[in-house]
């Protein structure tokens, strides 16, 4: 090659050299600064959570910390641009373990993972399972750093073996604990150990529930057995006991008497409930068996001195007749009687209903026409499949006494009686007292049965 072409091609490779110095230098450090999401990113001081990321069908992870603790699978996913939330559609297979092992499997519509505080929330046709529940509800919420399951609106499902429904759910999954608003629950709550047969039972919370491990509290609560009804301030149930107490303001209703009193605990394997603190009671007539709910008005003792014993003059004929219900010994259950004791303990199953009344009782029955009669006595016995009822005095005394409101006025050690309609008899200690006889009636009657006590209802 000629020397002044080599000048010319070395002149022009030199020009090429100074010319992408200077200006491609520049871009390529331009071009390797660009960022291939910039055009993804939020302006300064931008909250939007418009997302950077959408998917279809894919499986997505939760992790707490650096350790995988649960996953789903969605038909679709939306990455928030700060990649901090991610929405999740159609939720489906989703499993959760916490960090005691405790596990938890959902499904929703949609729902949310909060990576940043560890937050899942779902909506839309929820349904949440494990050992001891199954749920269906419209929304849910797990917090990680709590182990804690939270639904605030309507929940209907099995939970701890019955069915519930029930609002505003607190649930630890690692220890079972719970709280929970208005609850209604119905199941049996009995293992093998606790009752030899299955009973169904009925609980209502109105300001909700809680648990200690088996214990499970009720406040403004109610339970029922089919059987018997008992409402209470606060109903404490033992599910591994069986034994369910009540607390405040108690109500117990059943087939054959209505009582309240400030406490009573319910024995659930036996069917024996024992009321105390004082006992107010109606027992129904014999006609009325009904497991209802009434409102049950306050007895107030009456103190025998206070009764005048003067009888009215000359009565009327119709008089006479509503005097002589007061001895007419077949309508004894024909109307309601209430009755009062320190403490009533009381077996409601059928074919071994008795009671035993202690506490120095006392029991008065309302007749037409403003008629009573009333006993006092130290203790009584009552037995349900007899129909008899036994009032005793301690030490033999004659601490038994029966007024009227005829002026009859009767002590004895001990008084046994038919409850049965249509059985008058009746058996007693040695009677000390008056009784007011009509001049209709026989002068000099025969005195009253007296011998031997009858046997003590066990």
């Amino acid at each position: 090659m000629k020397p002044w072409r080599t000048w010319i091609w070395s002149g022009i490779g030199l020009s090429a050299g100074f010319a992408m110095v200077y200006y491609g230098i520049p871009r390529l450090k331009a071009f390797l600064k660009l960022d291939t999401l910039a055009s993804f990113k939020l302006n300064s001081g931008s909250l939007t959570m418009v997302p950077v990321i959408t998917m279809g069908d894919s499986r997505v992870d939760f992790y707490d910390g650096a350790k995988l603790a649960g996953f789903c699978q969605v038909s679709g996913i939306e990455v928030s641009r700060d990649r901090l939330q991610i929405k999740l559609k159609d939720i489906r297979e989703g499993k959760y373990t916490d960090k005691n092992g405790k596990a938890f499997t959902f499904t929703a519509l949609n729902g949310s993972w909060q990576k940043a505080i560890g937050q899942l929330d779902c909506e839309g046709g929820v349904k949440v399972q494990n050992a001891n529940f199954n749920l269906g509800s419209d929304t849910l919420r797990y917090i990680q750093k709590d182990g804690e399951l939270r639904i605030d609106g309507a929940i209907k499902g099995k939970f701890l073996g019955g069915d519930l429904e029930a609002t505003k759910l607190r649930y630890r999954i690692g220890t079972g604990a719970f709280e929970v608003g208005p609850i209604s629950w119905a199941g049996t709550l009995q293992d093998k150990d606790a009752a030899p047969t299955k009973t169904l039972w009925r609980f209502k919370g109105d300001s909700g529930a809680s648990t200690d491990g088996d214990v499970v509290t009720y406040k403004m609560g109610s339970a029922t057995d089919g059987e018997i009804i008992v409402k209470a301030d606060t109903i404490v149930s033992n599910r591994k006991t069986g034994v369910i107490v009540a607390t405040g303001h108690v109500k117990y209703f059943g087939k054959d008497a209505n009582m309240t009193c400030p406490k009573a605990t319910v024995y659930r394997k036996e069917k024996r409930v024992v009321l105390q603190d004082g006992v107010s009671m109606l027992v129904k007539a014999q006609d009325d068996t009904t497991l209802q709910e009434v409102e049950i008005e306050p007895l107030r003792p009456v103190v025998p001195e206070s009764i005048s014993a003067a009888r009215p003059p000359a009565p009327t004929d119709e008089e006479k007749k509503l005097d002589n219900q007061v001895i007419e010994p077949g309508n004894r259950r024909k109307y309601p009687v209430k009755v009062l004791a320190q403490t009533i303990e009381y077996w409601y199953q059928k074919g071994n209903r008795h009671a035993r009344i202690n506490g120095s009782p006392q029991a008065r029955q309302e007749l037409p026409g403003g008629r009573w009669r009333q006993i006092w006595c130290d203790f009584a016995l009552y037995n349900g499949e007899t129909d008899r009822l036994r009032m005793d005095s301690t030490g033999g005394k004659l601490g038994t006494r029966m007024r009227s409101s005829r002026g009859d006025d009767l002590r004895t050690a001990w008084f046994d009686v038919s409850t049965k309609e249509g059985d008058d008899s009746w058996k007693s200690g040695t009677i000390q007292g008056e009784f007011i006889e009509d001049d209709s009636e026989i002068e000099n009657p025969p005195p009253p049965g007296t011998g031997s006590p009858p046997p003590m209802v066990k």
